[in-house]
Order: structure tokens, then C-alpha cells, then sequence
């Protein structure tokens, strides 16, 4: 299996992997073609369940290893409780695919697994909430930026435009 034609860009939102996580696994083909793509500049944006398909792979609760898209230099893993859940401001601290360094959005994390200690990525961004401090979020590398925040394209006018337009090849690329 391989990407259509022309794909200029990828968006891979949220969702739950982790339900099919054996099944995400054993499509090695379209694993391997979105790596391929990645790998070859093609813009891609993933949030929370995408994230996780970018990377690496998945422990599950049960202790299992999923192999995935391997784009991301890092492993997740689930938590037998949520993580976080909340709106949030980012605030990104380089150029990357969605915005210049200093610009800030909105969003929203909901999410039972994390990023497993000792695998890390370049950080793109600052989560911040309200009465807590800074925190890196986000991973950026190339054209690819990832995050566990879901982006409220509708809270700021440059997000979507400026995804579409790297994507069609209209605006310079990222970063």
C-alpha cells in the first residue's frame, strides 16, 4: 500500500491507536510509505493518535511493543490513567510547520499516554497552563511537526492557512 499519487501533505489527527495498535503494526507497507514521505519533505502534521503513529512505537498496558511509522525519534506508551486533559496555549520556541518562533496558540490535550523517558525528539514548543509552569510539548523535525495538543485552527486565523499552503506548495516551506 502506498500513498496516492500527488499527496502533498499528510494531517494525521487524533484518535486511538492504541485500540488497533497489532493492526496499525502489521501495515508495514503504508508505515513504510509515510516514513518515506516524511523522510522526503512531504509536510506532516500530527496530533495526539497521530503522534503516536509517528513514532517509533507503542507499549501497550500489557507490556506489548508495537513497532509504527518510526518518523519521530521517540517510543509512547499508555498509562492506566489520564495524562492530561484541558485547554492549553503552546507557544512555539522555533520555526516549524504551523508558525514562527513566539507564536502562540490554543488547543486541547486529552490523552493516556505519554512520551517514554529517555527516547526525546527536538522539542518545537511550550505547553502552557494556566497556574502551572512551562512545559516542552511538541516535535518538530524537517517539514513534520507533532504534538499531543489538538489545535484549534479556529482560534487563530494563520494555522490552517499556513498548513495548507506549505502543503500545496504556495507558502516557503517549514521551517
Amino acid at each position: 500500500q502506498d500513498l496516492p499519487p500527488g499527496t502533498d501533505g499528510l494531517y494525521l489527527g487524533g484518535g486511538y491507536p492504541e485500540v488497533h495498535a497489532a493492526e496499525l503494526a502489521a501495515n508495514k507497507p503504508l508505515l513504510e510509505a509515510i516514513r518515506r514521505a516524511a523522510r522526503a519533505g512531504v509536510p506532516t502534521y500530527a496530533e495526539c493518535g497521530g503522534l503516536i503513529y509517528l513514532s517509533r512505537g507503542l507499549h501497550d498496558l500489557d507490556g506489548r511493543f508495537h513497532a509504527l511509522a518510526g518518523v519521530l525519534p521517540l517510543e509512547t506508551e499508555m498509562l492506566p490513567r489520564c495524562r492530561a486533559l484541558g485547554y492549553v496555549t503552546v507557544e512555539l520556541e522555533e520555526d516549524c510547520l504551523v508558525g514562527r518562533a513566539g507564536d502562540r496558540f490554543r488547543g486541547h490535550v486529552f490523552h493516556y499516554s505519554r512520551v517514554r523517558p529517555g527516547t526525546g525528539a527536538a522539542t518545537a514548543a511550550r505547553l502552557l497552563q494556566e497556574g502551572l509552569p512551562g512545559r516542552a510539548e511538541g516535535y518538530a523535525a524537517g517539514n513534520v511537526y507533532a504534538s499531543y495538543v489538538h489545535l484549534h485552527f479556529g482560534g487563530e486565523d494563520s494555522v490552517a492557512p499556513r498548513l495548507v499552503g506549505v502543503m500545496a506548495g504556495r507558502a516557503a516551506s517549514a521551517p
